[in-house]
């Protein structure tokens, strides 16, 4: 059963990666950032286990959280469509987006208020959570069109922090 590439603009901890997955007899062919891989994947709930190298790579979904050796990593995927494929993802796309808590704590600052104007991969939030400081950062370029947290306050994870509209 061969299906056409499903791609996608993805975001692992600030990082951005363009990622295609392809159906195909041979198994599941994963092309990451223009290296690719066929394996045979199995999933399980909440999740999926497949085998690269030969290293068995066991990744827990969990909400914009990807879980692999207790290792956490905050995760954002969009599909790009067709005609944005050689320039990327288009902010007409994106639109406006919402950057939530990664974890329950502490809003320990805001570097950043309503009708900012804020760069990508700026440091936005930082929320304390078990004596450490975590920086919340901007995936895209844009301005902060309201804010769902104060100094101060306390967040479960998944708390919308802010709203991002992408700029066009």
């Amino acid at each position: 059963m061969n299906g056409a590439p499903v791609k996608y603009r993805v975001l692992i901890n600030g990082a951005e990666h363009e990622v295609s997955i392809k159906t195909t007899k041979q198994g599941v062919t994963f092309e990451v950032d223009g290296n690719a891989f066929t394996t045979e994947v199995a999933e399980f709930p909440g999740g999926l286990s497949f085998l690269r190298d030969s290293e068995v790579y066991d990744l827990v979904f969990d909400e914009e959280q990807i879980h692999r050796r207790g290792r956490q990593f905050s995760f954002h995927a969009r599909a790009i469509e067709e005609q944005g494929l050689t320039s990327g993802i288009t902010a007409q796309q994106m639109g406006k987006m919402s950057l939530v808590s990664p974890m329950p704590g502490r809003i320990l600052k805001l570097n950043a208020s309503k009708d900012s104007v804020v760069e990508k991969d700026q440091a936005l939030v930082v929320i304390e959570a078990m004596k450490m400081e975590n920086e919340v950062r901007s995936p895209e370029k844009g301005r902060i069109v309201a804010m769902g947290v104060a100094e101060g306050q306390s967040v479960e994870r998944g708390t919308v922090l802010l709203e991002i509209e992408i700029e066009t």
